[in-house]
């Protein structure tokens, strides 16, 4: 496809592209503004920053038998995200995270556009963002979406370019601090060391000299794998917790859930197995009919993403990216073919006498992408706080913080991580999500299993002496509800917290009984005192549970006929 001169129709067009793709990748990133994962590495950060790298967790009370030495391989991610937070609080870490993922699609469009023309890469770039949208988190896998763009990069670059100085001086660096912040390094090493095959082979087809080549290709393989295995803390212990976590500890694997194949969701993944059709079929198409194929280096970083994503749900980000020098491909390649088309000359003809016609729809379609982004984020919630209260249990932590009760705490691994970052060190938590980083796959089975299965939940609450337990409806069957050896002492937000009926629990149930602990006015909170005073003939205290309500929903006839009827049972008990 030629280049349009400036003023044209393909460069209006090209604007309007650009547009679309950058406010539609920064609306899908401004709609995750966070997952359970940012609180663990806020605490991570937090202990790193004041304590120095563990060697042991402390935020988690099991015991050191069902603990394995922490080496946290992500730690500098930890440390940066911590940092991002204390200046910029929550809106910090988002605008951070859109940072790094805007890179990553921004390092392999910029290599298309230079290939294979802008309005062709523009057109790749959208469908990337659109296939990646769900994957936006602000994890340290944002920096492996980072650097596998840039490693393609360069492996791409090399079939044009011969191997330099820079390359040596590039991609060692890139890994020391690839191998300090994420585990996708090793990945990395796999990718480079498949495509140094390649380039071998290709000389080698050419007749070229092989020697010093592979000498200068497994050097620098060497340098790198040396760089993001021995630079950092913990040595080759990095390396090694990385693979055992990959290959050897599949229990950890399979507790994931973007671990999963996208073939398990199949509804939920139309949209990529669709654009993965109409890629492998537009490619064939192309070489069977007109013998047109991209270069080998691209096929295979997209076909070597295409699988991993079909492993891992997870990766679809990653293959996202890794397909735009494709679909900028067969974009290229379909306009051209286009063009020649006699139906479609005459459909440019017809608009090039009507020049208007184009220019009302471009400006329509921009105004109507810049309206589309303004009205969705004026209704966003960049603090964070909105989503916070959708997803987890934040009045129970309050409520934690603002009464003494046992430090030990019975939960999943989610409510657990988010417990980490507001609770910790005055209550420590059963699980987190670091799973393998620092708890043994024997524990691990085991709380895993009490979450669905009500012999294992008391005989691991019985074990480990637990005096609290926080249920959450979404992780949690009612194993407890009609057990009168534990007290249900807060309801809410999906959420409920028990604590066991014993004898040094005896003053916190007094407390409970006489409504003397601090609750947060929470109309699900407060609907739950109501029946539980209610209940208990503790008519003073439901009414003060009422009130909130009525001042909550004061159009509500029904909480104003309950009041009438708690009014009646109070004059009834005073006579």
């Amino acid at each position: 496809m030629k280049a349009s001169a400036p003023g044209e129709y393909s460069l209006s067009l090209e604007t309007v592209l650009a547009s679309a793709a950058l406010l539609y990748f920064i609306k899908c990133s401004l709609d995750f503004p966070f997952d359970p994962d940012l609180f663990m590495m806020l605490r991570t950060g937090w202990e790193m920053v004041h304590h120095g790298l563990p060697v042991y967790d402390t935020f988690a009370w099991p015991p050191l038998s069902c603990k394995v030495p922490w080496v946290d391989y992500q730690w500098l991610a930890h440390v940066i995200i911590y940092t991002v937070y204390s200046v910029g609080g929550f809106t910090g870490t988002v605008i951070y995270k859109t940072i790094l993922y805007g890179a990553s699609f921004f390092v392999l469009f910029w290599w298309s556009r230079g290939r294979y023309g802008l309005l062709p890469s523009l057109a790749a770039l959208l469908v990337a963002v659109y296939l990646g949208r769900w994957f936006l988190s602000p994890r340290p896998m944002a920096y492996s979406a980072v650097f596998f763009p840039l490693l393609a990069y360069l492996l791409i670059d090399l079939q044009q370019k011969p191997l330099s100085w820079r390359h040596f001086l590039v991609l060692p660096l890139m890994f020391v601090f690839w191998g300090n912040l994420h585990g996708g390094f090793v990945i990395g090493l796999v990718i480079m060391g498949a495509g140094f095959a390649l380039l071998s082979y290709q000389k080698m087809r050419e007749g070229a000299p092989l020697k010093g080549f592979l000498l200068s290709l497994g050097l620098l393989w060497l340098l790198c794998f040396l760089g993001s295995a021995l630079v950092n803390p913990y040595g080759w212990k990095n390396f090694r917790y990385v693979i055992d976590f990959l290959y050897f500890r599949p229990v950890f694997m399979r507790s994931a859930s973007d671990m999963e194949s996208p073939f398990l969701r199949l509804a939920f993944n139309t949209h990529y197995f669709a654009i993965i059709a109409l890629t492998i079929a537009a490619l064939i198409l192309f070489f069977m009919r007109y013998r047109l194929k991209p270069s080998p280096m691209e096929l295979l970083i997209y076909c070597f993403w295409l699988v991993a994503s079909l492993r891992a749900a997870r990766n679809m980000q990653l293959f996202s990216t890794a397909s735009i020098p494709m679909l900028s491909f067969i974009f290229f390649h379909g306009g051209a073919l286009l063009s020649r088309n006699r139906h479609y000359q005459e459909l440019v003809a017809f608009f090039a006498r009507r020049p208007a016609l184009p220019s009302v729809a471009k400006i329509a379609a921009l105004f109507f992408i810049i309206l589309s982004f303004t009205l969705h984020c004026a209704a966003l919630d960049l603090s964070g706080q909105g989503l916070e209260h959708a997803l987890f249990p934040v009045g129970m932590k309050d409520f934690l913080l603002s009464n003494d009760l046992p430090e030990r705490l019975y939960c999943h691994d989610i409510v657990g991580t988010y417990f980490l970052w507001y609770l910790y060190p005055r209550y420590k938590v059963s699980i987190d999500v670091r799973w393998n980083n620092v708890y043994t796959d024997a524990y691990f089975e085991e709380i895993q299993r009490s979450f669905f299965d009500s012999a294992t939940f008391f005989r691991f609450v019985e074990k480990h002496d637990l005096d609290v337990v926080v249920v959450h409806y979404k992780y949690h069957p009612a194993f407890i509800e009609r057990d009168s050896s534990w007290v249900l002492l807060y309801e809410g937000e999906r959420a409920r917290l028990f604590l066991r009926n014993t004898e040094k629990n005896r003053e916190i149930l007094g407390k409970f009984w006489r409504d003397e602990l601090a609750y947060p006015d929470i109309p699900d909170v407060n609907a739950f005192l109501y029946r539980t005073f209610i209940e208990r003939k503790n008519y003073e205290a439901a009414k003060k549970y009422l009130r909130r309500l009525i001042i909550a929903s004061p159009g509500e006839e029904m909480l104003w006929r309950h009041s009438r009827e708690l009014d009646r049972l109070m004059e009834k008990e005073a006579q």
